[in-house]
């Protein structure tokens, strides 16, 4: 049974990848920090992910951290984030985060929605000094994929693996998927699903139904695989659902 659930942050609790959006709202300056953050997404070894955050925090040296705040504000959550998280909270689950995004700039977010379901924060930390990003970056979450934080998640809960269910999307969240050994990919992308289904490991854990692919961009979909009470209210959900979609286009 598991007693903790570990979310990523960028493409899971909010629909779009936050530090993405950097290169496309702030002018030519921060162009080049657009495409190494999209190899970032798209890379095919997550060997390189601390190199290669630690490259793209550089590239944002000398901007104001009150504008990523700005960016922020136009992110939206995903759909079911707050039914998903209150019944997970209310059932008695830990809920935690571990993400290569800012820490200050997850709790903005979150607070400013008002999630608040969250006991834990693993993340990065973008340095400032005076309030002007000096290019560095920290934080034990991008040394080594994320799995370097297991043992902090761990130790605070006194937990097992096994205990513990990782909701994740990308490449780089498939080193704490592999040490886990089960746990569910949100909306993959098409190149980590590739991955996914060619890398032996993965294989196994999928056919073994350890680790779940959920392609609906709704957080309820996730319910049934932590827990199998939860499947017959997403079943009469997903019914009503699929009947007003139905009766919907029906009726234009």
């Amino acid at each position: 049974m598991y007693k903790v659930i570990c979310f990523d942050f960028d493409d899971v609790i909010i629909d779009t990848n936050l530090i993405l959006r950097l290169g496309e709202r702030f002018g030519n300056r921060l162009k080049e920090l657009k495409y190494v953050i999209d190899f970032l997404l798209h890379a095919k070894n997550p060997r390189t992910f601390s190199a290669d955050f630690h490259k793209a925090a550089k590239m944002a040296r000398g901007m104001p951290f009150e504008k990523l705040k700005i960016l922020a504000d136009h992110m939206r959550l995903t759909h079911g984030v707050r039914g998903t998280l209150k019944k997970l909270y209310d059932d008695g689950y830990k809920l935690s985060i571990i993400s290569a995004n800012d820490r200050n700039l997850i709790n903005y977010i979150l607070d400013k929605n008002k999630i608040n379901f969250f006991d834990s924060i693993f993340a990065s930390h973008l340095e400032t000094h005076n309030g002007i990003l000096t290019g560095k970056l920290s934080g034990k979450v991008i040394k080594s994929e994320k799995k370097s934080v297991l043992n902090d998640v761990k130790n605070l809960y006194n937990v097992q693996n096994r205990e513990i269910m990782f909701v994740a999307d990308g490449l780089t969240d498939i080193p704490l998927f592999k040490l886990l050994g089960h746990g569910i990919f949100f909306c993959p992308n098409i190149i980590t699903k590739t991955i996914i289904y060619r890398d032996p490991v993965l294989t196994k854990l999928e056919r073994e139904k350890k680790i779940f692919i959920v392609e609906d961009k709704d957080l309820q979909e996730i319910l049934p695989f932590i827990d199998s009470k939860y499947e017959k209210k997403h079943n009469i959900r997903k019914w009503y659902r699929n009947f007003w979609k139905l009766k919907f286009r029906r009726s234009k």
